[in-house]
């Protein structure tokens, strides 16, 4: 039952409007450096040699925002990632029914459909071993997956890797300890003692790869299982056993994008990078590697790549986007930065460097 309340915080927090459509503000004046999208009304200085004419520096400075409204959404799949490593644990075990009794289960599911919060990871299943979720604010077919994989092997993980069934099967639970009793002392630890009957396909996670006794023992509080999203509630005393080592498990993750966003059209792929369980959940930051961001109004085509343009929790990415902006006469580069950890990039218009003539009827391939 603690599991699935663990699991109900973290969806509150982390699940909850993660992929919500924010409105788009423009600015008259420019604000705090990060703090918030902004481009000038009129092309700034550095510009002067290679400035558009003022209807065409609306069109492309409208262009370029839609684009970075759209890679907004790395923020807020980073933060289902996190979030996500973080509860790994918490969902395994909450995935066994033997931990409720009585109407355990049914008190949570009631407080959490208050919020109207589903007590499971809003991913679905695929053959190859994705697991996805669609991004709602962006066009249809836009998704976010995830991909696991055995520590240092390269083929996926198409076991389940959030239920118990495909560590241990036949699992039953017994507890020293009721809810109640662990909910009116938030440090006060439970022993979970889990007996089996077979090894399931991902087994070889669990205690380090060693064999796992029968039956085995998790001796944790509320707090201990808290600390798994909140870290400065560990504990050394917390003991998790066997399941400890999942962490191990390493992950992938995708944002495949296509936007139709206030006239523009933005398309991109970012690929979070490789990391184990462990390592994501403590550091609470995801790397995105982007080979290409096209954008287009129909005229002018913004095209960008980033490598190692990281999410760094709550609201904020590090690191530069490189742009080249080009359209009829017009041939400019663009560089957000978002430094060492910002909401919103400082932006630099640049004339860009001579290249081969810009064709004045492009062919997208959008």
């Amino acid at each position: 039952m603690t599991f699935r309340l663990v699991l109900f915080t973290t969806a509150l927090f982390g699940f909850a409007g993660c992929f919500g459509d924010s409105p788009q503000y423009r600015y008259d004046r420019d604000p705090r450096p990060g703090s918030a999208l902004y481009t000038p009304p009129d092309p700034p200085p550095s510009l002067a040699e290679c400035a558009p004419d003022g209807a065409t520096w609306d069109e492309v400075r409208n262009l370029y925002e839609n684009t970075e409204w759209s890679i907004h959404e790395l923020i807020t799949c980073g933060r289902v990632q996190v979030r996500l490593t973080q509860s790994l644990l918490a969902i395994v075990l909450a995935s066994n029914e033997e931990i409720f009794r009585g109407d355990t289960f049914e008190r949570v599911s009631e407080y959490a459909n208050t919020f109207g919060v589903d007590l499971e990871a809003p991913f679905d299943r695929h053959e190859d071993g994705r697991w996805s979720m669609p991004i709602p604010a962006a066009a249809p077919g836009s998704v976010f997956w995830v991909q696991f994989f055995e520590p240092g092997k390269s083929d996926p993980i198409l076991a389940d890797p959030f239920d118990l069934d495909s560590y241990l099967t036949g699992v039953r639970v017994e507890t020293t300890r009721t809810l109640d009793e662990m909910l009116s002392d938030l440090w006060e630890r439970n022993v979970f003692s889990f007996y089996w009957e077979t090894e399931g396909p991902l087994a070889s996670l669990l205690n380090g790869g060693e064999p796992v006794s029968n039956p085995f023992e998790v001796e944790v509080s509320i707090a201990d299982i808290a600390s798994l999203v909140y870290p400065s509630l560990v504990d050394a005393d917390a003991d998790f056993g066997p399941l400890t080592s999942l962490v191990d498990a390493e992950m992938i993750s995708c944002v495949e994008l296509s936007d139709d966003r206030g006239g523009s059209h933005v398309e991109y792929r970012a690929d979070g990078r490789r990391g184990s369980i462990g390592e994501i959940a403590g550091a609470g930051s995801v790397s995105f590697d982007i080979d290409q961001i096209r954008a287009t109004d129909g005229i002018h085509e913004l095209v960008g790549d980033a490598e190692d343009l990281r999410f760094l929790g709550v609201k904020n990415l590090a690191g530069e986007i490189f742009y080249r902006l080009r359209g009829p006469n017009l041939d400019l580069e663009v560089i957000s930065d978002f430094g060492d950890g910002n909401e919103w990039p400082v932006t630099t218009w640049m004339c860009a460097d001579p290249r081969p003539p810009y064709s004045s009827s492009p062919k997208y391939s959008m």
